[in-house]
């Protein structure tokens, strides 16, 4: 079972016929592009599509996310090693823009020690990012302020 059809436009697709655990992605020849790939990774479990089948596997913080993302996309590539010459750039957004400078700092790192596979990373995309906890949440009120959408009686408070 394939899940993308003839008309499909996805770059990849996922044949099932062995069962979830034993997937293999196929290259859809009817795709608009040839030039590129994307894999959306839903991260921490429990965004998107993810889920946990342990207590443990609920667990989460910047540090986790990060190695968890390092980890699969070096399994992704050793079992796909047509894919390690392409451009990598690691993409985020909203919370992920405080992850994304961090998964790939600790790629180029890997890559500088000699860690295997060595892996073609070009930077990273970063979309709508929160990049500091702080100042971002903070700025929230003058801006609110600013556009007039609170008082200032309420600003000053």
């Amino acid at each position: 079972m394939y899940i993308f059809n003839k008309l499909s436009t996805s770059p990849l697709s996922f044949d099932l016929d062995n069962g979830k655990e034993n997937f293999t992605l196929i290259v859809n020849p009817t795709a608009w592009t040839e030039m590129a790939n994307i894999i959306f990774v839903d991260i921490p479990a429990g965004t998107g599509f993810s889920y946990a089948e342990t207590k443990n596997g609920w667990i989460s913080s910047d540090n986790i996310l990060a190695n968890q993302a390092n980890e699969f996309i070096k399994k992704f590539l050793i079992n796909h090693p047509e894919f390690l010459k392409n451009p990598l750039y690691i993409a985020g957004i909203s919370y992920l823009g405080l992850i994304v400078p961090k998964i790939t700092l600790e790629l180029y790192e890997c890559n500088e020690r000699g860690d295997q596979p060595t892996l073609n990373i070009q930077g990273y995309i970063l979309i709508s990012p929160l990049t500091d906890k702080f100042k971002d949440f903070n700025s929230r009120f003058e801006y609110a302020h600013r556009m007039a959408l609170i008082s200032e009686d309420i600003y000053k408070d």
